[in-house]
């Protein structure tokens, strides 16, 4: 990011080294459920933003991409500490005006290889790459996301 001319800042969400109300907008791009102390992290996010700031947050679905793990044998009985089920809530204990906005999609793997390129990359179940058998045709998985949209309390 820093070759592209952004100012980047890699740091821990529960302890960002910002000063408070530093900005117009915070985004917590699919990272949510990686963190331990979620409490922490969502307080940090609201510390440096400014009054009637935004934050945003993208999460998926536990379901995300079911279709895929089905078919090769990978569990999907998950349940995500922050997900489209349970962000809203979480997000509410910090912010105001919480939107939840779904999207759901489509992702389309051409052929064996785009699938098990994709299994090997999950950090959970990488083992089912394995698993991915021969396609005549382009696989097809449903996609469930979700952005919550919060608004700084004043």
């Amino acid at each position: 990011s820093r070759e592209r001319g952004l100012d980047a800042t890699v740091a821990d969400a529960q302890a960002l080294p910002f000063p408070d109300a530093s900005f117009d907008c915070v985004l917590a791009g699919w990272v949510l459920y990686h963190v331990a102390n979620r409490g922490q992290a969502l307080a940090e996010c609201a510390r440096v933003l400014r009054p009637d700031g935004r934050f945003v947050a993208a999460t998926v679905a536990d379901e995300n991409l079911g279709d895929l793990w089905d078919l090769l044998g990978a569990s999907n009985e998950r349940r995500l500490t922050f997900s489209s089920a349970n962000g809203a809530e979480q997000v509410a204990e910090y912010f105001d005006d919480v939107e939840v906005r779904e999207a759901h999609g489509v992702v389309v793997f051409p052929d064996a290889g785009a699938m098990r390129r994709f299994a090997a990359a999950d950090i959970t179940r990488s083992f089912a790459a394995a698993n991915v058998p021969e396609l005549t045709e382009p696989f097809r998985a449903r996609s469930h996301h979700t952005v919550f949209v919060g608004r700084k309390r004043a």
